[in-house]
């Protein structure tokens, strides 16, 4: 029954487990039963279920499953968010089974509690623990980017680095350093050193390039290619930046001494060098020299003013000896040596563009037939397009040769497969029930989960669709990919005639704060919608309200919550009402060029 768990069938385990339980539950297997559904169950995020069976596999008195029931019994309890109880049962499993295979796993997770606890310093001592109490280099990585993070929160960036530094060049030759190169990089993007970042992706983005089987590369090439991009952008921004302050004294004056244009500036010229922002914004050797150069000409000007007005003095001969002292702002040492610094740092850049380089390898992986690398490739660089790029006619055709497509990685399959659902959703189906294990804890589990439940739609599968939404909100709970699964779910329970589901799933988004805005707007209009369809009109009317009252900066859903309401108070048959929310809409800036607001105005109008 292992293999049930290989493959991910948990609800299958659970099933089996069950039947076992029934037909030998008094027998001296019940604790190798219960061990297993406790397992099932704990997968399956029904955590109490989990914990009752662990529970009485510590209380056998058969031992053999007790260590691994124990850790994961914390494991239940932390999933019920009794953190402090978790906590306590994670140190006594170190304590009892000091060298149990799963002391550093423990170590980690020990840290992850601690760490939601508030004591940043007591999880780092567990996160170093990991690597002396475990092989595994996956794990090991993990903990190495729990220390990292905390490392960059405490400030303490340089040791953070350091720290990231070294583990890369110890394991450079192993792909779990993908993960904390791709940290790294954000580390010093973050910091405002976005090609040092792009130095650090290059090396082993070309080590592992041609492995298909490395997923994780899949996602750095994407990374590489937009941060790329991003550099070569920003090297012309900071050009064309010093070119325009240097035929505009004028603008220099005014983006050191006017704090206001200085910060409407930089916000629209995002592109340009962080450095240069630094130097004007809050370099203080850097804007009191330019200030004593602006301050220096003023006074020349002055003298100039004042030469022109005495009768007896040359004013041509005044002005060549005042201005003589002063040279253009752009040779002020402190500008100099800014441009000489952002110069210099641009030698680093490649001189072979991303899109140059993976030109040259998309040809030779075609001349070569290697069409794995060059799905690769093709797929890299459509998920930088925006919109996304579609696979061609004649890459669409890998679906249909098993040859080809056995050689394939995931990234690539799935950007076929998205495509080819539009045409064949019953053979992408059947190609992820076949293939999904392939996906599971990789990068692109959630992209998968997302694909099946989309295609079961389009096939008008509806609950075929909610169950896949629902276990990638069971995998991915904290993304935002399960928000928009929530809103899916809702919207085909109308559809179903489940409103009071539809209902409850929907108001899940409105608990979730990080989700503020659009998606909460977009849930309160869903919920008003399934009171529509139960022919609940009031209760439909508060929800619409709420919109009208709470997003006034979210036109399309204004607008459209305007127009919900006005229906419905019409099905109410409350007349007035109607025309006041009419007049309130009318009322209301920036709803003009809606696709609600012409609804609107083709009824009143």
């Amino acid at each position: 029954m292992v293999w049930r768990v290989l493959r991910f069938e948990n609800k299958e385990l659970i099933e089996d487990f069950q039947t076992f339980d029934t037909k030998y539950g008094q027998t001296q297997s019940a604790v190798v039963i219960r061990y297993f559904l406790g397992l099932g169950y704990l997968i399956e995020e029904e955590y109490q279920k989990a914990l009752d069976n662990f529970e009485f596999v510590i209380a056998d008195s058969n031992t053999r499953f007790k260590a691994d029931a124990s850790f994961r019994k914390a494991l239940a309890v932390m999933g019920l968010d009794r953190i402090e109880e978790a906590r306590d049962l994670v140190t006594q499993f170190i304590s009892d089974y000091p060298n149990n295979p799963l002391r550093g796993q423990a170590e980690l997770i020990l840290g992850n509690l601690v760490d939601l606890m508030g004591n940043a310093d007591e999880a780092l001592v567990h996160y170093y623990l990991v690597e002396q109490h475990s092989d595994d280099l996956g794990l090991i990585a993990s903990a190495e980017l729990k220390v990292s993070r905390i490392l960059v929160d405490k400030r303490e960036v340089t040791t953070a680095i350091d720290r990231l530094s070294a583990f890369i060049e110890a394991y450079e030759a192993s792909a779990e350093t993908i993960p904390v190169v791709a940290a790294l990089a954000a580390i010093y993007s973050d910091s405002g050193q976005p090609r040092v970042a792009l130095s650090i992706l290059k090396d082993p983005l070309t080590r592992f390039f041609t492995l298909i089987e490395v997923e994780k590369i899949d996602t750095l090439l994407v990374d590489y290619i937009k941060k790329d991009r991003a550099v070569r952008k920003m090297e012309i921004a900071t050009k064309a930046f010093f070119e325009a302050v240097a035929d505009s004294p004028v603008l220099f004056r005014e983006l050191i001494n006017d704090r206001a244009k200085q910060y409407r500036y930089f916000k629209k010229h995002t592109q340009i060098d962080a450095l240069v922002r630094e130097h004007f914004v809050g370099d203080d050797i850097f804007r009191n020299a330019v200030k004593a150069y602006f301050k220096k000409e003023d006074e020349i000007e002055a003298a100039i003013a004042a030469a022109e007005t005495a009768a007896n003095t040359e004013i041509s001969i005044a002005k060549s000896v005042v201005v003589e002292e002063l040279p253009p702002i752009m040779e002020l040492e402190v500008v100099t040596k800014l441009q000489a610094r952002i110069a210099e740092l641009n030698e680093k850049i490649p001189k072979q563009t991303a899109d140059e380089w993976l030109g040259t390898q998309l040809t030779a992986a075609k001349l070569s037939g290697n069409a794995a690398l060059e799905l690769r490739i093709l797929t890299a660089l459509a998920k930088t397009q925006n919109p996304e790029d579609i696979p061609s006619f004649d890459t669409a055709l890998f679906f249909q040769d098993p040859e080809i497509w056995e050689q394939l990685g995931i990234a690539g399959k799935l950007w076929i497969m998205r495509e080819v659902a539009k045409q064949d959703p019953v053979q992408v189906v059947a190609e992820l029930d076949r293939s999904r294990i392939q996906y599971m804890n990789t990068d692109y589990e959630l992209e998968m989960h997302s694909l099946l439940a989309k295609t079961y739609r389009r096939m008008g599968k509806l609950e075929a669709s909610v169950e896949a939404y629902r276990t990638l909100i069971k995998r991915f709970s904290q993304a935002n990919e399960s928000g928009e699964a929530m809103l899916e779910i809702g919207r085909m329970e109308i559809e179903l005639g489940n409103y009071e589901s539809a209902r409850q799933q929907l108001e899940l988004i409105l608990h979730r704060n990080d989700w503020r805005g659009q998606m909460h707007g977009d849930a309160l209009l869903w919920i008003g919608r399934a009171y529509v369809a139960e022919g609940k009109y009031s209760d439909a009317h508060g929800f619409f309200e709420r919109i009208i009252l709470g997003y006034p900066g979210f036109s399309e859903l204004l607008a459209q919550g305007y127009y919900e309401d006005i229906q419905v108070l019409k099905k109410m048959g409350h007349a007035d009402s109607v025309q006041t929310v009419y007049e309130a809409f009318k009322l209301t800036p920036g709803l003009e060029n809606t696709i609600a607001g012409a609804l609107i105005r083709k009824e009143f109008e």
